[in-house]
Order: structure tokens, then sequence, then C-alpha cells
């Protein structure tokens, strides 16, 4: 989670890589990035195959300071074409790759490559979620203060974008939800509508219990 106060500003470090490639991708918060959102968290690998909102990509060439830890700010805003950070009012998918070629102890070529993820929101939102049997809980919070936000709209949609729940953070921050036998067996997530911040967070399903991912987005 990016602070807004840091102005959408992603630090990248990287050493002898050779030629490293960012691919930066931009999915709303519309259904269809709701869906890439719980399909596809820092865990996962899997190719995205939703067209997003808005791409870009560059590159940067390790090689011209060799054996020198390089460091890079991707201006996530400026690259993706956005007036400012408070305009990501989703989720970037940033996927940084390299390939570079050197040659072992007998003079053959050999070829190096790999990859890495990144799942990025720029907030002024922390956000906590819990949900049980019985009730859920979500705690909002100012990220550069630390503050509980009261009065943040809230609501519970499912992955197409339905509304299930609307409500409030209460005098400390927090909102009182429904329990999972109240809501669908499907991806959820907590939302408010977008203004000038949002945020989400991901919580995994019990391992014990074949139940679905739930995502969390405030907003105020």
């Amino acid at each position: 989670i990016l602070p807004l106060s840091g102005r959408g500003i992603f630090p990248v470090e990287f050493r002898n890589a050779g030629e490293v490639t960012f691919r930066i991708r931009y999915f709303a918060w519309d259904a269809k990035g709701l869906q890439v959102y719980a399909a596809y968290t820092p865990f996962a690998r899997d190719t995205i195959k939703s067209k997003p909102t808005r791409e870009a990509t560059i590159s940067f060439d390790s090689m011209q300071e060799r054996n020198s830890l390089l460091q890079r700010d991707l201006d996530l805003p400026r690259l993706l074409d956005l007036p400012d950070a408070a305009s990501l009012r989703g989720i970037v998918v940033i996927d940084a790759s390299y390939g570079r070629q050197s040659r072992d102890a007998s003079g053959a070529i050999r070829e190096t490559s790999s990859s890495a993820r990144a799942v990025v929101q720029c907030s002024r939102f922390g956000l906590s979620l819990k949900l049980g049997k019985e009730n859920g809980l979500a705690w909002v919070t100012d990220l550069d203060s630390g503050r509980p936000l009261s009065r943040t709209g809230l609501t519970i949609r499912d992955e197409s974008g339905r509304i299930l729940w609307n409500g409030k953070s209460a005098g400390r921050g927090m909102a009182a939800l429904p329990g999972k036998p109240g809501l669908p067996g499907r991806p959820l997530f907590l939302i408010a509508p977008a203004h000038h911040s949002t945020r989400a967070s991901y919580s995994p399903p019990a391992p014990q219990a074949a139940q679905p991912p739930m995502a969390a987005r405030a907003t105020g």
C-alpha cells in the first residue's frame, strides 16, 4: 500500500540484471477490476487476461552501472497518464522481468531470466478486516496519522458489483459487518463510493474450509 501522501511513487531497485522491464497495468474498481483483485493477489502468478483500464511499460538498462545497486522511482500517475495518485481508484499490477546473457567458465553463453509481481494501491486508508461465522468487523484508519476514521461509507458487493450491504464506520473507525452465513458463497468486496481515495484488503479463506476470498475497500 502506497500512502496517498507519497504521490504514487513506487520505488524499485536492481543490479546486474541486464535490461529490466516493468509492465504496469491499472484496473479501476468496476466489476472487472474486482474480479482481477480477487483472483490475482501478490501470492498468485497466473496470467491476467482481462484488459486493463490503462497500461504502460518502461525499461532500464542495469548494466550501464555494473555491480551497482540501482534505485529508480516509478511515477505511477505520470506513467499511466493520470493527474495524481488520488486518481488511482483501483489496483495497479506491476510485473518486472529481466533477461541477460553471460559466459560461464568454459566460455559458453548462458541466458538468465526472471520475473516478479507486485499488486499496488494508493490510498490514505489503513483497513483491517475480520469475517466470522456470526458477524464481521472492519476498522478504517488514516495511514499517515494512524487515527481511526469515522463516518466512512462502506458497501459490500459481490464480484458482479451487486450491492449486498451498506453501512458506515463509527466513532472508533469500526463497522459491524454481517457474518459469513448471511453473505453469498462467492468473492465479496467491502466498497465505498469513490471520492478522493480508495483502499482494498484481502483476507484469504481459512485452510480447513473451502471459503471464497474476501476483499475490502474504503473511501471517504
